[in-house]
């Protein structure tokens, strides 16, 4: 398993911290409420009230959570997907 390196609260690749930050939220209870509710902002603030290393840090991260770069990132993944849906009934339809 990644684990940051000692004293720099960094990690060796982005996919290993990107799989360390799921680890991490979704162990939390604010994951669960996120999966019942999907409020993003809830599961920004439950996980950042406990592991936030800097005061500002959810502001922040809320900022950017309802910016253009990561909404449009979001239509794009949910086309994505929604096109492997039509793809994998077409293909399973063959079979």
């Amino acid at each position: 398993m990644d684990q940051p390196q000692a004293g720099l609260g960094a990690y060796p690749t982005l996919n290993a911290c990107f799989a360390a930050h799921a680890r991490l939220a979704c162990t939390r209870p604010a994951w669960q409420y996120y999966q019942r509710d999907h409020d993003l902002d809830a599961l920004i603030r439950g996980v950042t009230e406990h592991y936030a290393t800097n005061a500002e840090l959810c502001t922040r991260i809320l900022r950017l959570a309802r910016g253009p770069h990561v909404a449009a990132a979001i239509v794009e993944a949910r086309q994505r997907a929604a096109n492997q849906v039509i793809v994998d009934r077409s293909v399973s339809s063959y079979r």
